[in-house]
């Protein structure tokens, strides 16, 4: 059809369906703007609006007739109630799609429109692969300028960098690693990631380990004994478990507010976080089973994929059912929000652009933020994208600096 281009029916259906990317989002307000009512009531096009009309729930109607000329004052240049079921279809799909996917929150009252207040001399671009690795005798190799191939020996461990970064520990041989099981004690590495890094190693049993921004991992070069045991002492970190049922991994985590939790799996992946700058520890599980325990044992469970376990500030364990793609989405590029706290989003992206967040007002406790966005994007770009999203806030970037005025 003329009137309704190919790019712009499939923008709508993914609107609908809450999978528009940004530009898509942008794509449909730009066409409502300036949509033609009386030439969009011809058959045609008014069939196409039936379809995705025909998808939203009464309930979507009443929020539009209460709150569309608060939440979406962008369609309030011509009088809605004159078009009849175009406009209708046109609000329910816009409702549909906010509250599928961008949870009312597209523009809210007091918006200031997009980010024009955003100012900064020097582009702030996102963070990279970057950590540190320091070995048992203390010595810190820097693993995103090191050469390719083997970076250094841990008893019966080569340590090695790929072409493409990764850090895998490989042992020497199955015999020798026996023998030494018995006769060392095993030689501990660390791992940290600063402020606007990322990284990923394979250990020693085949373990794949992503670390996110501001985020630090204790291992042996070689796991002995019974069990393999790591230790996050603060972050972010995806876990995809090598099986092994004779040798269960052990994750511990620990913060002062939120005590001790031991995570025990057999083969499994989740994420598990404990930043500082949070007010609990949590697991996430994405498939197979982990146990969760406190430091004492007196509080436990078992998860199922897409629980996630908490340990909050009063050390209550607390279990629920979550989008698992919050807490993972970090590993395949993105950022991705589900009704998250404005002031929770800005500290990921502190500790991936490595930028400070000052607040000149704090914001409403309902401002929150629901979609996906490319962490390979430079900030300005992002803060415009959470800006369009958001609605009730505005920022101003000094330097290294997100002002929320």
């Amino acid at each position: 059809m003329d009137n309704l281009s190919e790019d712009i029916l499939q923008a709508l259906h993914h609107y609908a369906d809450g999978q528009a990317t940004i530009e898509e989002i942008r794509a449909v307000d730009a066409w409502i703007s300036g949509l033609d009512f009386e030439e969009a009531l011809s058959p045609e096009i008014e069939s196409e609006l039936d379809k995705i009309y025909n998808r939203s729930h009464e309930q979507l109607m009443m929020v539009a007739n209460e709150e569309s000329a608060q939440r979406f004052p962008r369609l309030n240049r011509r009088p809605l109630l004159t078009y009849g079921k175009v406009a209708a279809s046109v609000i329910g799909l816009i409702i549909l799609g906010a509250g599928a996917y961008w949870t009312l929150n597209f523009t809210k009252p007091g918006s200031k429109g997009n980010l024009t207040a955003v100012a900064t001399t020097d582009a702030i671009v996102p963070g990279g692969k970057k950590a540190m690795l320091q070995l048992s005798n203390g010595r810190i190799v820097e693993l995103n300028t090191v050469s390719v191939g083997e970076l250094a020996k841990e008893g019966n461990a080569s340590i090695e960098k790929a072409a493409n970064g990764l850090v895998t520990y490989n042992i020497v041989s199955q015999a020798v690693a026996d023998k030494s099981a018995g006769d060392l004690h095993p030689l501990i590495n660390t791992i940290t990631i600063p402020v606007g890094g990322e990284y990923s190693l394979t250990l020693s049993d085949g373990t794949r380990v992503w670390l996110n921004a501001s985020s630090t991992l204790r291992f042996p070069s070689a796991f002995s004994g019974s069990t393999r045991e790591v230790e996050l002492l603060q972050g972010q970190a995806y876990f995809d478990v090598t099986k092994d049922a004779k040798h269960p991994f052990h994750v511990t985590v620990s913060k002062p507010a939120s005590g001790t939790m031991n995570i025990e799996v057999l083969g499994t992946a989740f994420n598990v976080s404990a930043y500082q700058t949070d007010d609990d520890i949590q697991t996430t599980l994405v498939n197979g089973a982990v146990k969760v325990s406190s430091e004492n044992g007196v509080q436990s469970a078992v998860l199922k994929p897409g629980n996630q376990a908490s340990f909050t500030t009063d050390n209550q364990l607390e279990v629920a059912t979550v989008d698992t793609r919050v807490a993972t989405s970090w590993i395949d590029g993105s950022f991705y929000f589900d009704k998250t706290p404005l002031p929770k989003v800005l500290d990921e992206l502190s500790r991936w652009y490595n930028v400070k967040v000052i607040y000149k007002k704090q914001p409403k406790s309902d401002v929150t933020i629901t979609g996906s966005f490319d962490r390979k994007s430079p900030l300005t770009k992002t803060l415009d994208d959470i800006k369009f999203i958001g609605g009730d806030v505005d920022f101003k970037l000094e330097n290294r600096t997100i002002i929320v005025l």
